[in-house]
């Protein structure tokens, strides 16, 4: 999770500057086993090789090649 903000962090803040690249805002949401960013409800997944971005309700908002990392 952490070098995922590290790496793509940046370029998501460019879309949505609400997004936080400190890992304190997160927490991990065990029922939907999603990292949950607090107050705005950003949500991440990770997958075997993509890390895909939901919205506060869930919705899928995109997803990041993330093939070329060893943390899932």
């Amino acid at each position: 999770m952490n070098e995922f903000l590290k790496d793509k962090g940046k370029a998501i803040q460019e879309v949505f500057p609400d997004f936080s690249i400190d890992i304190k805002d997160w927490h991990f949401d065990d029922f939907y086993d999603w990292y949950v960013m607090c107050e705005t409800g950003y949500c991440l997944s990770f997958g075997d090789n993509m890390v895909t971005l939901r919205d506060e309700n869930g919705q899928f908002i995109t997803c990041f090649d993330w093939s070329d990392s060893d943390e899932a």
